[in-house]
């Protein structure tokens, strides 16, 4: 077992690891947006999940499955990194930007349930799509995340340093089952679905439909089935995407370890296994089962299909 200790970077806000810049004062800023059922819709997962992916799949959902060769994260800004990118830092500014954005809005988060928007209105609520992977494949995922981003300061660290911080909730937005099980309470609101990746890469075709109809668009087979073959994950990692997610020279310049992993790595269901020791895995196992007792969400968790 490893005694590494990464240094806590983040700012502590209402118990939750947040990127550097923020403050309570901004969450509350947040939480007061003037958002609608009608024109807003709200991405979330906790790190390293498909919010990427499934926001692409949104895009193209309102926009006929038009290609735009803008990065996804223009397109559907990621909200928590606005105060750093845009120096949104008075409630003023933040609103402005939210309502300068072309309608219907889609904005990204990786925040806790508590934490976002839901509005003045319990009738008038904004549309969340909230998406849920493997607990063990975002781990590794998101060690590769934290290798590839300057601000982490981990491109010289070892998977089993990252596994230690990850169970122990070092991390960036903190407790997956936390986070997982605030949203998860939530399932059956009729402002909220609810997905799961692999659900998504074993059937984009249906999950594309499921998307469409919770967003009240009608869409044709024609059109479901090019969303499909223009989402997959060779479609949204291949060099004809190039600039899309997170990979254009001043991105990468300015966040990006030279060298790292490409943002859009695997994709994979089961990556894990070829990460967690036998001791890991244990580990885990027996966390998962204290912590999610009761739930009813489940994910393959075997070492071995």
């Amino acid at each position: 077992m490893t005694s590494y200790k990464h240094p806590d970077i983040f700012t502590m806000i209402d118990g939750v690891r947040s990127l550097p810049g923020l403050s309570s004062t901004w969450f509350g800023y947040l939480k007061t947006l003037p958002v609608k059922a009608d024109r807003d819709v709200f991405i979330v997962s906790y790190p390293k999940s498909g919010t990427s992916w499934t926001s692409e799949i949104m895009w193209q959902i309102y926009h006929e499955g038009k290609i735009d060769y803008n990065s996804i994260h223009n397109r559907v800004p990621y909200t928590e990194s606005t105060p750093l990118e845009h120096n949104l830092d008075t409630n003023e500014k933040l609103v402005e930007f939210f309502l300068n954005h072309p309608q219907p809005r889609i904005f990204k988060f990786h925040l806790p349930y508590h934490q976002v928007p839901m509005g003045d209105d319990a009738d008038d609520k904004p549309k969340y799509i909230y998406v849920l992977r493997n607990p063990k494949d975002v781990a590794v995922s998101f060690y590769y995340h934290y290798k590839g981003f300057k601000i982490f300061g981990f491109a010289d660290r070892t998977w089993d340093e990252f596994f230690e911080m990850f169970i122990n909730d070092q991390v960036l937005y903190g407790s997956w089952f936390d986070h997982v099980l605030g949203w998860w309470a939530h399932r059956d609101d009729s402002n909220i679905l609810i997905l799961k990746y692999e659900d998504m890469k074993m059937n984009l075709v249906d999950t594309i439909k499921k998307i469409a109809e919770f967003l009240g668009k009608e869409i044709s087979p024609d059109l479901v089935n090019r969303i499909a073959d223009q989402t997959t994950f060779a479609a949204m990692a291949g060099e004809n995407s190039k600039g899309r997610y997170f990979d254009d020279e001043e991105i990468e310049a300015k966040w990006r370890v030279p060298g790292a992993v490409k943002f859009m790595r695997k994709g994979e269901i089961g990556d894990w296994r070829n990460y967690f020791t036998e001791e890991q895995n244990k580990r885990f196992d027996d966390l998962y089962e204290k912590r999610m007792a009761g739930s009813g969400l489940t994910f393959p968790l075997a070492a071995k299909i």
